[in-house]
């Protein structure tokens, strides 16, 4: 009785520490029960198999419901099996692979192979402008970075012409987007980037003219110069695919003729002279066989050979230049024999 007696007044008279010793052999209790029934999660709803109350981490059912990759298994759920709902999840993933597809088909694109992976490219599926966009924006970057199979993509765009796809606004009314309208609005929209790219470049140049002359500093001078060599490579390799995407009947000729337009500002800018000859090459004759039946276009035509045959006789640019000119001139007068 004695010893009872003692443990009681240790316990009465430290209360803390017996909580805490209680509460530690529950803690240990509690790891050692058999893990619950598998639940089936569909989404972000829960059905335990069994009675018990199952309590989950609001974060992790957020990444459930929300995440677009893999379905990650909750780390407080590393014992319990768990069935997904794939539905929703199938058809992001095809969305995903839809463009890796493309990308993988491009890469294999020659003459030879064409045909077979054109008809690939025909069966993938367009269903949002998103996709849309990003397929014009990758056959335009190929069509320019490779300017040697330029016509291949031209080709390629011929072949995706009249798809087109729907987008409801918030009023439910649908509108719809081509595949044309979008690629000549990202040529636009990239030939603008060109142009202000120059227009930056200059702006440096004159900054930093008279401080690189002052420290003589060659390295700066050259990485100058290269940088506006890349802009101008970028600028006719532009202008060519967008003369193969004429021919192929995918830009308008009224594109051509403001490419023209602008090209023609300055007589004296023998650069903007040397890309308007690529694009006359590419584009000279489809526009003389289309302007036949139109007097207006015809005669629009005739005024910008006109002036680049007034640059040749003024020959205020250098002989190069010239040669180019006159041979893109002698070139028409030969065709229309």
């Amino acid at each position: 009785m004695d010893s009872i007696s003692v443990m009681n007044e240790d316990i009465s008279s430290n209360p803390l520490e017996s909580q805490s010793a209680s509460t530690v052999k529950a803690r240990t209790s509690l790891e050692c029960v058999t893990p619950l029934p598998s639940a089936i999660i569909n989404n972000d709803k829960c059905q335990p198999q069994a009675m018990q109350q199952l309590k989950y981490d609001c974060n992790e059912l957020l990444c459930i419901r929300d995440n677009s990759a893999t379905f990650p298994l909750p780390k407080s759920l590393s014992n319990l099996p768990i069935i997904i709902n794939e539905g929703n999840q199938s058809k992001i993933d095809d969305n995903n692979l839809t463009l890796c597809d493309v990308e993988s088909i491009l890469d294999e694109l020659t003459p030879e192979t064409f045909g077979a992976l054109a008809t690939k490219l025909r069966k993938l599926k367009f269903d949002c402008y998103e996709k849309l966009k990003e397929i014009v924006e990758l056959f335009y970057s190929k069509g320019v970075d490779e300017s040697g199979s330029s016509c291949l993509y031209a080709r390629l765009c011929k072949q995706f012409n009249r798809r087109t796809v729907a987008v409801s606004n918030a009023r439910c009314r649908e509108s719809r987007y081509g595949f044309r309208g979008v690629l000549v609005k990202h040529c636009q929209k990239q030939y603008d980037n060109i142009c202000r790219e120059e227009i930056e470049y200059e702006k440096q140049k004159l900054e930093s003219e008279t401080v690189l002359n002052e420290k003589n500093d060659r390295d700066a001078t050259k990485k100058l110069e290269e940088d506006f060599i890349k802009i101008k490579r970028r600028k006719l390799k532009h202008l060519l695919f967008i003369g193969k995407l004429y021919r192929f009947g995918i830009m308008w000729s009224s594109v051509v003729f403001e490419y023209i337009e602008y090209l023609l500002r300055d007589k004296n800018d023998e650069e903007s002279l040397e890309y308007l000859h690529h694009l006359l090459r590419t584009t000279g004759q489809k526009l003389e066989d289309e302007m036949i039946p139109t007097v207006p276009e015809k005669s629009r035509l005739e005024k910008y050979y006109g002036q680049l045959n007034t640059i040749v006789k003024e020959h205020k640019i250098s002989d190069h230049i010239c040669r180019m000119i006159k041979d893109l001139i002698e070139l028409r007068q030969v065709s229309e024999l």
